[in-house]
């Protein structure tokens, strides 16, 4: 629809803004705007639904809860505009310039931002479900903490130094992205697909990545306390090495061959985790869980086991070379064959676990 009238309608709108009795807000629902310009307008409640505004300028609008639902914003230009509260379900703002953009608490479901410039953006408490975030460019540092990604595709998104405290991320697609020191502190990441992301220095305390995808995730130095990776997928092979995952739960993970050199597993829940070959090298386990646990030709040397419990746990042919504290480890029903534990060690831990059954 071709709009004759647009700066009357603007000034009716204005005057609506400072007086509703006397103004008119302005309704521009399937309007063809493309390519005005329309930078630093107060268009704060204006009816803008399943208009065309590809190329338009709004630089500094003011478009606090605007209806943009299907709204066609391809390449339009917004840096530094106010879209707080504002409905852009299913919006298309593939490739536009949304630099500095306030957009807390925006309605963004299913909205379309291939390729968008989202440098600085302020995304707090935006609802951003099936929302399409491939390619979008300059994340990185931007606040998205509280803010609904379930289901989002982020795949090759630049997140790193993100702020992503609570944000909700069930089923994202984050494969190959770059979340490099990212701050995702609570967030929710179940079956999130990370295949290939770069978590490198993360912060992932107290995080869900209950049944993950971290298929060949690089985890190094990321700090996963209390961190819930339970049934995560395809850990096997991870470099994990100076991650500190004390208190995670990492029941039933498959850990096969995982670098985990240096790892903080203090009081970590591994009952029956798969860390088969895995290097455990200096690593520390002490009052660890590791019931159950597969460590077969598994790389503990030097690794601390105070408190540990190893009961039944497979140890065939494991490296326990310098191990420190084995005497306090509980090693019932454990399977040591073929492992380098001394005699003396192995009789030291009997006398130690049964003066603990005495008191």
């Amino acid at each position: 629809m071709i709009i004759d009238d647009l700066a009357p309608r603007l000034a009716a709108h204005a005057e609506w803004l400072a007086n509703p009795e006397t103004g008119t807000r302005a309704d521009l629902s399937g309007a063809n705007l493309s390519g005005k310009d329309l930078s630093g307008k107060a268009l704060t409640g204006a009816d803008l639904r399943r208009a065309n505004l590809s190329g338009t300028e709004l630089s500094g609008a003011d478009m606090t809860s605007v209806k943009l639902v299907g709204t066609d914003l391809s390449s339009a230009r917004l840096a530094g505009a106010n879209l707080t509260g504002a409905d852009l379900t299913g919006a298309n703002l593939s490739s536009a310039d949304l630099t500095r953009v306030v957009l807390t608490g925006a309605l963004l479901t299913r909205a379309n931002l291939r390729g968008a410039n989202l440098t600085r953006a302020l995304l707090t408490r935006a609802k951003m479900i099936g929302t399409d975030l491939t390619n979008a460019k300059h994340l990185s540092g931007a606040n998205l903490s509280g803010t609904d990604l379930s289901g989002t595709d982020l795949t090759g998104a630049d997140l790193a130094g993100a702020k992503l405290v609570g944000t909700e991320l069930t089923g994202a697609k984050l494969a190959a992205a770059d979340l490099t020191g990212a701050d995702l502190r609570g967030a929710n990441l179940h079956i999130a697909d990370l295949t290939a992301a770069v978590l490198t220095g993360a912060q992932l305390t107290g995080a869900n990545l209950r049944g993950a995808n971290l298929t060949r995730a690089l985890l190094t130095r990321a700090k996963l306390v209390g961190t819930d990776l339970t049934s995560a997928k395809n850990l096997s092979g991870a470099n994990l090495s100076g991650t500190d995952l004390s208190g995670a739960n990492l029941t039933g993970a498959d850990l096969t061959g995982a670098n985990l050199s240096g790892t903080d597993l203090s009081g970590a829940k591994l009952a029956g985790t798969n860390l088969t070959g895995a290097d455990l090298t200096g690593a520390n386990l002490n009052f660890a869980d590791l019931t159950d646990a597969d460590l077969s030709g598994a790389n503990l040397s030097r690794a601390m086991l105070s408190g540990v419990n190893l009961s039944r746990a497979k140890l065939r042919s494991a490296d326990l070379t310098g191990v420190s504290y084995l005497f306090s480890a509980n090693l019932i029903g454990a399977d040591l064959t073929l492992t380098n534990v001394s005699m003396t060690a192995l009789f030291i831990n009997a006398i130690y676990q049964y003066l603990l059954s005495l008191f």
